[in-house]
């Protein structure tokens, strides 16, 4: 995926929920994938999302990875999106 998100934690009484992603662009790999702003992730390939440190243990994963299958909050309503990546 390319850079063209941002990413910040999403934190409810106290305690992380995920991480939303905005400034997505409309031609960008993650629109094309189905994400889009205001999606929260919470989940990723089966890691649960509830911290910085755990989304950092589960992007060296991502690049050899054959999918990716978010786990996420849109609109309040959660969802999944899987991406085959190859």
């Amino acid at each position: 995926m390319s850079s063209h998100a941002i990413v910040a934690p999403v934190t409810q009484e106290g305690k992380n929920i995920g991480f939303t992603v905005g400034g997505i662009r409309p031609c960008s790999a993650y629109t094309k994938c189905g994400f889009q702003n205001g999606d929260i992730w919470q989940e990723v390939n089966g890691t649960i999302l509830s911290s910085p440190e755990k989304a950092l243990e589960v992007y060296p994963s991502l690049r050899t990875a054959p999918r990716i299958e978010v786990g996420l909050l849109r609109d309040g309503k959660a969802i999944r999106v899987r991406v085959d990546l190859w």
